[in-house]
């Protein structure tokens, strides 16, 4: 059977179907046009097309240009940033402690979060592209930087799920002698490097307060 192409109607990407049912039309992983239009202007640096603005023009021009987009950011964050983190957190914290969600979703689950870029070949995997991103610290990162304060809260959450299903998945001794020591090194060690950072989060608590 030869391959039927069709485009999806949400995202305009070509998709290639194989006969079977999938993909359908209306299927697609792809971050909204708007948000993706809207950030690469705001971090682009355009130039004078045409050659005719002097650099205290362009520069001017740049300038408004910037604060256009500046004064968008409220709109794209509670359309898009604040409305996703509220959705998949919840989602995440139902299917957690519901055995019939988790039956119904984990496949899917596993399809948000495991499969690898078809546009970008090369890059991880979308999890992993997404702890690297919120967690993105290098030698000149300073040490109050809030992102220290979120690798020690994974740290701690990773820590907490292993103590949890150590004694059922080990024996006594390899729990108490090589387990808890090596997870409460790696514990110690981000709750070091995020010291300055817990002290130095600072946001407007109830301009967004979590309804959820």
């Amino acid at each position: 059977m030869q391959n039927k192409r069709i485009v999806c109607p949400h995202c305009k990407n070509v998709i290639q179907e194989d006969g079977s049912r999938y993909p359908r039309d209306g299927d697609c992983y792809k971050p909204e046009e708007t948000l993706v239009s809207y950030l690469t202007k705001l971090t682009g640096d355009e130039e004078d097309s045409d050659g005719t603005l002097s650099k205290e023009e362009q520069s001017e021009q740049k300038k408004k240009r910037q604060s256009v987009l500046k004064s968008k950011k409220y709109i794209v964050l509670n359309k898009y940033i604040f409305p996703s983190m509220a959705n998949l957190t919840l989602f995440f914290t139902l299917v957690a402690t519901s055995p019939r969600l988790r039956g119904l979703f984990d496949e899917d689950i596993q399809a948000l979060l495991f499969p690898e870029s078809q546009t970008n070949r090369g890059v991880e995997r979308v999890f992993e592209r997404f702890i690297d991103a919120v967690l993105a610290v290098d030698q000149h990162t300073p040490p109050e930087d809030f992102r220290f304060a979120l690798i020690d809260i994974t740290q701690h959450k990773i820590w907490d799920q292993f103590v949890g299903i150590g004694p059922f998945k080990l024996n006594n001794l390899l729990v108490n002698s090589v387990l808890l020591p090596d997870m409460g090194r790696a514990v110690s060690w981000t709750s070091f490097f995020a010291t300055e950072a817990y002290g130095n989060i600072s946001f407007d608590k109830d301009r967004r307060p979590v309804l959820f």
